[in-house]
Formats: structure tokens, C-alpha cells, sequence
């Protein structure tokens, strides 16, 4: 929801140049992402509102999932405003969007399946999607390996501030 949402309305502000507004006052780049981040994440508590009210009963480790739905939510929100920071047209957006969505949606789902190739397996479990369903996973069960949901949290982290730095690098780019 958010992939698809929030890239949207940023490229609405960049076609009716409120953003060119926005970089012009006196407030950061930084500051000019945090608040499109906020705007974003509206929209990220009514999807994960609606997961959590699906799924209340297979859920044994509320702290956790709570956790895990922030980590989400702040990755979502960073990758969304990563790939609308790349487009100006909106057939630029569907260009970028739909690979990337692809990129982290395929290896979520096939890291999970028993047969796969071994190499394979490694290389998916680095994807930040792999380790944000591991967390949900952990949540849903009576035991989370404390080494792997640290290394799953520490990819989650390391990819939440990359995107993010990605975004206000473009932002700062986009002010000159």
C-alpha cells in the first residue's frame, strides 16, 4: 500500500511544484523528508491496522509484532520515498515501482520454502523484506533464536538508513 501511495503523492507535489516550495524555506532537507514521511505513515497505520485485526489471534508476541510493524512501516515509508525521489512522470513511476516491488516480494516468499538451493537461501535472507517476515514469524511463534531476530533487526536497521539517506541525498540534490 504504501509503495504505491506514497510515491503518488510525491510526484503530485513535484507536477504542481509544491515541493520546489517546499526546498525554497527555510526549513532542511531532512526536515522536508521526515514530513513527507509522516504524511506516508497515515497510510501505513491503516494497512497494518487491518493486518493486525486479521491476524490478533495468531499473534503470541505483541512486542514484537509491534516492532516489527514500526521497522515495516519505517522501510516502507523510506523505500516509497526513495523511488518517487527517482521519477517525474507517472509512467516513470510505474517503470521503477513494479521491479522493485517484485525485487522484495519474490525472495520473501522463496526463502521460505525448504527445497531451495542453499545459496540461494543466504543470499535471501539479507533482503530486508526476508528479515521483516522472520520477525512476524518470530511473533507468531512461542520462540524467537535471539542470534537470528537480532541479525534480522540489524538488516531491517542498516536498509531503514540507507534508503532513508538515499532520500535526503536526492532531496539536497534537488534543492541546487
Amino acid at each position: 500500500m504504501t509503495l504505491t501511495v506514497v510515491p503518488a503523492l510525491m510526484l503530485e507535489e513535484k507536477l504542481t511544484k509544491t515541493l520546489d516550495a517546499l526546498l525554497v524555506s527555510p526549513i532542511s532537507a531532512g526536515q522536508v523528508v521526515m514530513g513527507k514521511a509522516l504524511a506516508g505513515s497515515f497510510y501505513v497505520l491503516l494497512t497494518g491496522g487491518l493486518f493486525f485485526a486479521l491476524n490478533w489471534i495468531y499473534i503470541t508476541n505483541w512486542g514484537l509484532a509491534l516492532l516489527g510493524f514500526l521497522l515495516c512501516a519505517m522501510f516502507s515509508i523510506g523505500l516509497a520515498l526513495a523511488v518517487s525521489s527517482l521519477v517525474q512522470t507517472p509512467q516513470q513511476l510505474a517503470l521503477w515501482l513494479y521491479p522493485v516491488m517484485i525485487l522484495l516480494i519474490v525472495p520473501s516468499v522463496f526463502a521460505g520454502f525448504s527445497n531451495l538451493a542453499p545459496s540461494l537461501k543466504a543470499l535471501f535472507s539479507w533482503f530486508p523484506t526476508t528479515a521483516l517476515v522472520e520477525v512476524f514469524q518470530f511473533a507468531m511463534s512461542s520462540h524467537a533464536p535471539v542470534d537470528q531476530l537480532l541479525l534480522d533487526l540489524a538488516i531491517i536497521l542498516v536498509s531503514t538508513a540507507l534508503v532513508f539517506a538515499v532520500v535526503v541525498w536526492k532531496v539536497r540534490r534537488a534543492d541546487r
